[in-house]
C-alpha cells in the first residue's frame, strides 16, 4: 500500500490505545519483518494516519539507527463506528451492491489470506510486469494487517499527472501500464481460490435480474429518468445475444480500478485491497475498472472534456488489450457489465442522499447536479453502443 493514501496533515490521534498495541507489536515482530534491523536499538515511529469509515491506516518506520523500513497498517473498524450515532446512516440495502460486504469479523481475515495468495500466485510466476505487495503479519485481536509500504504513485495519479494537467513523468509510456495491469487481472483471475456459496450471477437470468432490480431501484427514485427502463431491456436483450446461459465465474477483486493499482518506473504495476472472497462472471472487475477510470473526478464533474475522452478511450484500449492478448475483445458484453457497474454506482450516489441534513446534505445535492449529469450522458453512450449506434 502506498504511504499516499495516507496523505500528511491528516489526524494522527486515532484510538492512543490502538496505536499503542500496534506499536508493541511491532516492536515484538520487526525483526521478523526485516533481518537487517537490530532489534536492540530499534525505535518505531508513527509518522501518519487516516481514520476512514470502516478501517483506518497507518504509517509506522522502523529504525535502528543505521537502518529504516517503513510499513503500513490496516485496521478493521466496524463501518460507521466513526460516526455519532445519532445522526448515523442505516445500513444501505443490497440492492445496489453488486459484491455484499463480508462480514466485519472475517473481512481482515480474508484480506489476509488473499493478499498472501496473490503475492504467492505472482512470484510463482517470475513475470517482471508483476509485482506484489509484501504482506507481513496479522494482528487478529485488532482485525489488522501489516504490509510493507510500497511508494510507487497509483496509476490514476499518474494519468492525471500526464493527462490532465499535463505534467510529464519520468518512466515509461503510459500505455504500458494500463496493458500490464489488464495482463496483471487476467492473472489474477486464475487464482485457486473456491469458497463454496460465494457464486453470485453465474447465469443470465441472474444478470438480468441484476439490471431490472437497480434500474427500478432508480427510477423509483427519482423523476425523468425514462431512459433508464429502456437502457436495461437493450442490455437484457444484448445480454441474450451475446452471452451463454452459464457464464464462467472467476475470483472477484471487487475494487480493481486505477487508484488501487502502483506503478513503478519500469511500468511493473502491483495492486491491493481485496477480499478475493466472490466468484463472479470475469466482464464484473473489467467493467468495475472502465468506470472508475471514466469516474476520475476532474472528468466527472468536468463533463468529460474532448480531449480527456480521446486519452481514456485510448488507455482502456491498451487496458483490455492487456487483458485479452491477441483474443478479440467482446465490447456488447463488456458494455453490458458496465451498464450493470453504471447503475450500482448511481443508486449508491442516490442513497446516499438519505440520512443527510443541513450543509452536508445541501453539498451532496451540488455533487449529484454534475454527477447524475454524468450517469445519464454514460448511461446513453453504453445503449447508443449495444443498440447499433
Amino acid at each position: 500500500m502506498n504511504h499516499e493514501d495516507i496523505p500528511a496533515g491528516s489526524d494522527p490521534c486515532g484510538p492512543e490505545e490502538d496505536r499503542r498495541l500496534i506499536r508493541q507489536h511491532l516492536l515484538a515482530h520487526a525483526g521478523d519483518y526485516f533481518t537487517d534491523l537490530e532489534t536492540r536499538t530499534l525505535g518505531v515511529e508513527l509518522t501518519r494516519s487516516r481514520h476512514r469509515s470502516a478501517c483506518s491506516l497507518y504509517r509506522f518506520e522502523l529504525r535502528d539507527g543505521r537502518r529504516s523500513h517503513a510499513v503500513v497498517v490496516k485496521r478493521r473498524v466496524p463501518r460507521g463506528s466513526r460516526r455519532p450515532l445519532a445522526g448515523q446512516r442505516p445500513r444501505a440495502p443490497e440492492v445496489y451492491r453488486l459484491l455484499p460486504e463480508p462480514d466485519f469479523h472475517e473481512k481482515d481475515a480474508l484480506e489476509h489470506a488473499a493478499l498472501r495468495a496473490i503475492q504467492q500466485h505472482f512470484q510463482e510466476r517470475g513475470d517482471p510486469r508483476f509485482g506484489a505487495i509484501r504482506i507481513l503479519d496479522r494482528i487478529p485481536e485488532l482485525h489488522a494487517i501489516v504490509m510493507e509500504e510500497a511508494s510507487d504513485p497509483s496509476l490514476s495519479r499518474l494519468f492525471l499527472q500526464r493527462d490532465f494537467v499535463r505534467r510529464p513523468h519520468p518512466g515509461c509510456p503510459l500505455s504500458l501500464p494500463f496493458a500490464n495491469a489488464g495482463a496483471w487481472l487476467r492473472l489474477f483471475h486464475t487464482l485457486p481460490v473456491h469458497r463454496p456459496g460465494c457464486e453470485l450471477r453465474g447465469d443470465l437470468g441472474a444478470l438480468e435480474g441484476s439490471l431490472e432490480r437497480l434500474g427500478e431501484f432508480l427510477a423509483r427514485t427519482s423523476t425523468g429518468e425514462p431512459g433508464l427502463r429502456r437502457a436495461v431491456e437493450v442490455a437484457v436483450r444484448a445480454a441474450r445475444v451475446v452471452l451463454p446461459v452459464r457464464l464462467p465465474l472467476v475470483p472477484a477483486h471487487g475494487d480493481y480500478g486505477p487508484n488501487n493499482i502502483l506503478v513503478h518506473s519500469t511500468g511493473r504495476v502491483m495492486v491491493f485491497d481485496t477480499c478475493a472472497k466472490w466468484r463472479v462472471p470475469f466482464y464484473e472487475d473489467l467493467a468495475f475498472f472502465l468506470f472508475t477510470f471514466e469516474t476520475i473526478w476532474p472528468r466527472a464533474y468536468g463533463q468529460r472534456l474532448a480531449w480527456s475522452r480521446r486519452a481514456v478511450a485510448h488507455h482502456a484500449q491498451d487496458f483490455l488489450h492487456g487483458y485479452f492478448g491477441e483474443e478479440a475483445i467482446p465490447w456488447p458484453a463488456i458494455r453490458v457489465f458496465e451498464l450493470q457497474c453504471v447503475l450500482s454506482h448511481w443508486a449508491s450516489r442516490r442513497y446516499g442522499m438519505h440520512g443527510s441534513s443541513g450543509v452536508i446534505r445541501a453539498g451532496k445535492r451540488l455533487r449529484m447536479v454534475f454527477l447524475e449529469r454524468f450517469f445519464r450522458r454514460y448511461v446513453h453512450e453504453i445503449v447508443q453502443a449495444l443498440d447499433g449506434g
